[in-house]
Formats: structure tokens, C-alpha cells, sequence
């Protein structure tokens, strides 16, 4: 991050309460790239996607990245999560993001291929924009609360898996080959009445119940050591 005055508090994670937070603006690549990819100039100019023009990261929380990045509001300093922006409202931001706490613009960046296009076509947008813009603001600002609402910012705490026993393992897995392997002596026992494939179907249940309890070894122990 950026050195800050003294004056100025320096903003914490609202899961973990971390203070090491990555600024992600237009230096960074990330960034950099929405910039300078004309392709995404479909995605602003008609979708209405947009990308804020700072995001801080904790780099100290355990989740995955939507949920560990935040998009502060430069008017209330409120860090909002990521996903508040994902979904369902993850469209028709044209004129910006709006802070669903003090109900501010957040100020968000803007494509190179939109720009030209949008100082092209300036005689053709500007006045339905100019006139749409305070109300669509509003649309927004009931869209921000409704999504704080609807949208998880967190993710709920892992449940733990059901215990897998490796003894019923290995028995199934073995009854499963056993059965692949010796269909074909099975069906000539049964249907052709080949007595002599009898030998052959019962000498192979030891031999996959063997295979069967080594695979459920392997399991177990291949569970342990990646648990340790």
C-alpha cells in the first residue's frame, strides 16, 4: 500500500480485522488491463460492468479473492466487499458504483476503447445521459441496499466432510472389480451351465478382497498424511 499521513486512519479488513491490505488502482496489472483491453469496451458501454478505481486485498484472510477484496467509498470511507457487485448486480452501472451506506458515487475507471467511442458519439448520449443520470443514480442506490441484503459477502463455515471408513471402502471397491472381472465366468456359470468356470469365479473373491483391503489401506493412509 501507499504511505498515508498520520491523519488519515489507516482502513482495516472488516472480516479479519487485518491491516495488510493490497491497493489495487491503475498501476496494477490488473487494472491496467481493463484499461487498455478494447474488447471490454462491449462489457461497460453495453453491459454497463465497470471496476472501481481503487481496491484494497487482504492478503492476511483465507478466502478466495471476491471475498477478500473491498471497494472503499472515498465520501464515508466504508470498505464494501467485492461481491456486493457480483450477480445480479453485476450489470447496469453506467454512471458508476454507489456506496449502499451513504449512498455516494464511487468513482470507477474507464476503458481507452470507450472513451474514443463515448467522445465520438457525444452529440448522440450526452443529453439522455445528463437527464437519466440523477434518476438511474437512485435505481442504484435501492439496488446497493438490496444487494447488501441479498448477496453473502462471507463465506458460511466449512461443515466437516463424513468420515470415510476405509474397511467399507476397500469391500466395495473390491466387490466392485471382483463383479467387472468375473462377469464373464458368472454369465457362463449361470446361463451356459459351464460348471468349470465355478473354479474360477470362487478363486477370485479371496484375491479381490485382498485388493480390496490394500486399496483401503492406501486410503487411509494417503488421508492421514495429507491431514498431517
Amino acid at each position: 500500500m501507499e504511505p498515508q499521513d498520520s491523519t488519515t486512519p489507516q482502513p482495516l479488513c472488516p472480516a479479519c480485522g487485518g491491516h495488510d491490505l493490497q491497493r489495487w488502482d491503475k498501476r496494477h496489472p490488473y487494472i491496467l488491463h481493463w484499461v487498455l483491453n478494447p474488447g471490454l469496451c462491449f462489457c461497460e458501454l453495453v453491459l454497463g460492468m465497470r471496476l472501481p478505481k481503487v481496491m484494497l486485498i487482504c492478503r492476511t484472510c483465507e478466502q478466495p479473492l471476491g471475498y477478500r477484496s473491498y471497494v472503499p467509498c472515498l465520501t464515508c470511507h466504508q470498505l464494501h466487499c467485492g461481491m456486493l457487485w457480483t450477480a445480479s448486480n453485476a450489470f447496469g452501472h453506467w454512471f458508476g458504483y454507489v456506496c449502499p451506506t451513504c449512498h455516494a458515487v464511487i468513482p470507477c475507471i474507464w476503458n481507452a476503447c470507450s472513451l474514443i467511442l463515448l467522445a465520438v458519439a457525444l452529440p448522440v448520449w450526452y443529453l439522455p445521459a445528463r437527464w437519466l443520470r440523477p434518476r438511474w443514480l437512485r435505481f442504484e442506490q435501492r439496488r446497493a441496499e438490496a444487494a447488501a441484503v441479498v448477496i453473502p459477502t462471507t463465506l458460511p463455515a466449512p461443515t466437516r466432510p463424513p468420515r470415510l471408513h476405509w474397511v467399507w471402502t476397500g469391500i466395495v471397491w473390491g466387490g466392485l472389480m471382483w463383479l467387472v472381472f468375473s462377469i464373464f465366468d458368472i454369465n457362463a456359470l449361470i446361463f451356459g451351465r459351464r460348471l468349470h468356470r465355478l473354479g474360477s469365479v470362487l478363486w477370485s473373491i479371496p484375491v479381490w478382497a485382498a485388493a480390496g483391503i490394500l486399496y483401503g489401506l492406501l486410503l487411509r493412509w494417503s488421508i492421514r498424511r495429507r491431514k498431517s
